[in-house]
């Protein structure tokens, strides 16, 4: 029976986790503004020590149907 080796964690400073996390919002469809936005937030978490909600948690967003849809603005009439 062999052992698995652990994985290596990916490290990245607070700069690049935020453009990771841009880049990967923009290709959702969200705007410039909106995506900085959502990317802090995302950041924010991990840094708190959610790890879970933190980039990890793109891959649940980018994997539902739902968020892959173009995005509009909303405006009160």
């Amino acid at each position: 029976m062999s052992q698995q080796q652990p994985q290596e964690r990916t490290r990245l400073t607070v700069s690049q986790a935020r453009e990771l996390a841009e880049a990967v919002v923009r290709k959702m469809d969200y705007s410039v503004e909106d995506s900085a936005v959502i990317a802090e937030h995302i950041i924010d978490a991990a840094l708190c020590g959610y790890e879970y909600s933190g980039l990890p948690k793109l891959l649940d967003a980018i994997e539902s149907k739902r968020n892959l849809r173009p995005r509009d603005r909303k405006s009160v009439v």
